[in-house]
């Protein structure tokens, strides 16, 4: 139907022009009540600006000191919340970040095969680790990791299970370790699986592919 046909009820613009003056809270009131009147449909936006210019009137309301305790509660409930700090520190990000990408481990469709036995998942860390590989890591039980190089500096934080370096230390959850750039590493897993973060500057595999995607 075209816009003339007698059929369809006109109905008058709610969307504020450039130059018009700032709407009133009963204006937009009144224009609300109007454009519910006539009807909604799908491709309409002046009820979304409408909506949004009203939400604007209320006032801000500050959380109750039950609600925080609560929502602190929750938080700290999440699996591998005690170590929102240390990851912080680790990526080089703020603690909310940290915390969102932990809760991530509870998704098992986050990890990508890097090789077998091994899974990865990528992250973005602070403008300090631009020039890093950022993510976590995840070994199956009985899994050797291969020996591979530091190019650069890696700095690993453990926040499952353990791994064993060559020389039989274990490194459980919780602990930190960096490794210099130039030397090699390689560590296995036992009886359990481990998820680390890791932040490294360059590492090559020898005789190894290793999928980055």
């Amino acid at each position: 139907m075209s816009p003339e046909d007698p059929h369809v009820p006109s109905t008058p613009s709610t969307v504020a022009q450039a130059g018009d003056h700032p709407r009133g809270r009963d204006e937009r009131l009144a224009l609300l009540d109007d454009l519910l009147g006539n009807g909604l449909h799908d491709d309409d936006h002046d009820l979304g600006e409408l909506l949004a210019e009203l939400a604007g009137d209320l006032p801000p309301v500050t959380p109750s000191e039950a609600a925080r305790t609560r929502l602190h509660d929750a938080v700290a409930a999440l699996p591998h919340a005690p170590l929102a700090p240390a990851l912080a520190d680790l990526l080089q990000v703020g603690l909310d970040r940290a915390r969102s990408y932990l809760a991530r481990l509870t998704d098992p469709s986050i990890w990508t095969e890097m090789i077998p036995g091994a899974w990865v998942h990528h992250l973005e860390g602070g403008p300090d680790t631009a020039a890093a590989e950022v993510g976590f890591v995840r070994v199956a039980p009985h899994t050797p990791f291969p020996v591979h190089r530091h190019v650069g500096e890696e700095r690993n934080l453990v926040l499952d299970g353990a791994l064993y370096h060559a020389d039989g230390q274990r490194v459980g959850a919780g602990a930190r370790f960096d490794l210099p750039p130039g030397g090699t590493h390689a560590f296995h897993t036992r009886d359990e699986p481990v998820v680390f973060a890791v932040v490294v500057w360059g590492v090559a595999f020898d005789g190894v592919e290793i999928r980055r995607t």
